[in-house]
């Protein structure tokens, strides 16, 4: 499939405004754990995890012991709590709703290129409406439409957060379904992402530096990726901050059978995703939402 990586120019009101949400974790001082500073490779206790790391459900991260992770879900309507599809634990499991301002955003971005998702979604029911005798064709197509309608796109939020106290990459590693449509926020330190894409005809390798007020929407399921973190001494640098957006599955069965999938039937869909991606880039109607788009939504949201 063509992969599409769209990156918008670094906004600091955007990072400032996401950042000092007084409900939300990153605001004021962060004090990281001490094991976290020193050994992190030699710690898997999430219990030692305290304070607004603890409120906000963070916990160890095996994979990146650098790094403590929380997911939550960025869907207004599906309340406080709901059980979505985590895939660095390949399971469901029950995670909150957003803080307030990161919920506005994402809320206020899936408004905002409204017309792209609808294109994709009508495109995927032609193909299912030619597919009715496919029954695993037929199968994925009505799961991938149904997210859509349900606003699962970008509904699972991985939070990423480390003190950075020296460098650290990342493990390559490609993504599963639920990166078939992906943003990546940056809020705090400097990243260096590295991509490599291989095909019969092109290959394709990038190197990107991510800093505060960075967003990127692409499809990380096509191609393999790692991150290399700064270190927060390094100048303009700081601790990692950072929120991975990816589709919100919500049903287990449908979830596991999917998210390693990787047939002809996947890619027509993850074509679909990068041509209405690309056509609403080269028509100017993907964007950014306003400050005032978001700002008014986050009044909606605390108005119910």
């Amino acid at each position: 499939a063509p992969v599409v990586f769209l990156l918008a120019p670094p906004s600091e009101r955007l990072t400032n405004y996401l950042l000092d949400d007084p409900a939300g974790p990153f605001v004021g001082q962060l004090d990281w754990p001490d094991w976290l500073c020193s050994s992190p490779e030699k710690h898997e206790d999430s219990a030692a995890i305290t304070g607004k790391w603890r409120e906000w459900d963070f916990q160890y991260s095996k994979r990146e012991p650098f790094l403590l992770k929380a997911d939550w879900h960025s869907v207004d309507g599906w309340g406080d709590e709901l059980e979505i599809f985590v895939p660095r634990r390949d399971k469901m499991v029950p995670v909150r709703r957003a803080p307030p301002r990161v919920l506005a955003f994402v809320e206020a971005f899936r408004e905002a290129n409204s017309a792209c998702w609808a294109a994709i979604v009508d495109r995927l029911e032609k193909v299912k409406s030619e597919s009715e005798d496919d029954i695993l064709r037929s199968r994925l197509l009505k799961m991938m439409i149904e997210e859509f309608r349900e606003r699962g796109h970008f509904g699972a939020i991985e939070v990423q957060a480390g003190p950075a106290n020296v460098r650290r990459e990342m493990q390559w590693h490609r993504d599963g379904a639920t990166g078939l449509l992906h943003l990546g926020i940056t809020l705090g330190g400097k990243r260096k992402l590295q991509l490599k894409a291989r095909g019969s005809d092109d290959n394709w390798d990038q190197e990107l530096a991510m800093e505060p007020g960075h967003v990127y929407l692409s499809s990380p399921f096509l191609f393999d990726h790692s991150v290399a973190y700064n270190a927060a001494a390094t100048a303009g640098s700081g601790p990692i901050l950072a929120l991975m957006c990816r589709f919100g599955f919500l049903e287990e069965e449908d979830a596991l059978w999917a998210n390693h999938l990787r047939t002809r039937d996947m890619l027509e869909v993850a074509k679909i995703i990068s041509d209405c991606l690309k056509t609403a880039t080269d028509d100017g109607t993907l964007r950014m939402p306003t400050m005032q788009e978001i700002r008014t939504l986050e009044e909606v949201h605390a108005k119910k």
